[in-house]
């Protein structure tokens, strides 16, 4: 039985060691830490998972490890990030498998401009569709690329699984638009979430639930009680200040997030591969510094 996709759904960083390979313990570790925090589901293998870097065996290895941690214990989705058909498929098959409970998957990516066309967009998703009864999430700006309503309008109504979309462009009136296709909308950019919950998300992907998750889930929980207040008071005070430290350079986000786990102690080294560099003396200072007024390292 998959569990019901809401909330807060953390987009998990990809532990490494300085050697560059999977650091399996530190996965692990990270993944009961999180769920130790009260998170509504985990989602590996997004941008912020480094997808990017990783070989299919890396791949692999990420998804069993995850699988194999989170045990049920929250909803499990996996990115499914290729332009082939076959490719994003097969994640889907192997996610299944696994016992996932959703898989996110953006847009055909590989030169937009040059080959994407509405029919071909909603082909390549109602394709994947048929190759795993998972529930999907459409990445809607994943890779820069927005999915058109008259596209997920005809998603919703061809398919039974394509139930769910991350919105990652800064269109926060998009997200009961989206309701009224009968699909749930999920905030896809920490820093347009308080609109976007203003609108009623069903929830949301968060790279910043990696530092902050039982916050996370309890601004959640305020913002659908309507606890305005509440809500304000987390997102203003600790998260926005966290997502601002983090993501306003964006190259160096994934790096940003590393670094305070490992600061933290919840992941043994802040390793980030190529492209990726590590962040500089001045920009972990202050990291640091919003580090220590959020409460995540002694002051």
């Amino acid at each position: 039985m998959t569990k019901d996709i809401f909330g807060n759904q953390v987009l998990l960083v990809t532990p490494m060691a300085e050697d560059g390979r999977i650091d399996e313990p530190s996965l692990r570790r990270l993944i009961d830490f999180l769920i130790a925090r009260q998170p509504h589901g985990l989602l590996v293998l997004g941008s912020t998972g480094e997808l990017f870097s990783m070989t299919s065996e890396e791949q692999d290895r990420v998804m069993k490890i995850a699988a194999e941690q989170v045990a049920g214990r929250v909803a499990l989705g996996f990115g499914a990030a290729s332009t082939s058909i076959g490719i994003a498929s097969q994640t889907a098959e192997k996610a299944e498998k696994l016992g996932g409970d959703y898989l996110l998957i953006p847009p055909p990516f590989y030169a937009p401009h040059a080959f994407g066309t509405e029919q071909g967009t909603y082909s390549f998703f109602r394709d994947i569709a048929k190759a795993s009864g998972l529930e999907i999430m459409l990445y809607d700006g994943g890779s820069g690329i927005e999915i058109s309503l008259d596209n997920m309008t005809r998603l919703a109504a061809d398919t039974k699984t394509v139930r769910h979309v991350k919105v990652n462009v800064a269109k926060p009136a998009k997200i009961p638009l989206i309701q009224k296709l009968g699909m749930k909308a999920f905030v896809g950019n920490d820093i347009v979430t308080m609109p976007m919950m203003r609108y009623g998300a069903d929830g949301f992907t968060l790279a910043v639930g990696n530092l902050l998750p039982q916050e996370s889930t309890d601004f959640f929980a305020d913002c659908k009680k309507g606890d305005w207040a509440a809500a304000e008071d987390t997102y203003y005070k600790t998260m926005l200040p966290m997502i601002n430290a983090t993501l306003g350079v964006v190259p160096e986000f994934i790096a940003a997030f590393k670094l305070i786990l490992h600061w933290m102690g919840v992941i043994d080294t802040p390793f980030v591969r190529a492209p990726l560099l590590p962040l500089d003396p001045t920009r972990q200072a202050e990291l640091r510094a919003v580090a220590r007024r959020c409460g995540l390292i002694p002051a």
